[in-house]
């Protein structure tokens, strides 16, 4: 189990470049987890304070094998709104 900042960090060389099983299939995976790169340090922020809180209300419990803790955190996503957003900050960095 990794801290959310450190995950954070490793998911900025997240790579599947390799052409078994599906290489387009790969490639497609790489650039939606650059895409969303901030949702994800986010949700991985929320992981770890949601992760903390249950620890918290639940002392008696191993988090890690507690299935009553299913979500830790969500976000919906939308790679039309994400590219808007991101046409709007290149638009004002210019």
């Amino acid at each position: 189990w990794f801290k959310a900042e450190d995950v954070i960090q490793m998911s900025r060389m997240f790579l599947m470049d390799h052409s078994w099983p599906s290489w387009p299939t790969n490639r497609w995976i790489t650039a939606v987890v650059r895409l969303f790169h901030p949702q994800i340090a986010v949700l991985l922020r929320q992981r770890d304070t949601r992760i903390e809180e249950w620890r918290q209300t639940h002392p008696d419990k191993d988090v890690f094998e507690d299935r009553d803790l299913e979500v830790t955190s969500y976000s919906a996503i939308s790679v039309e709104t994400q590219m808007k957003l991101i046409n709007q900050a290149l638009e004002k960095a210019a």
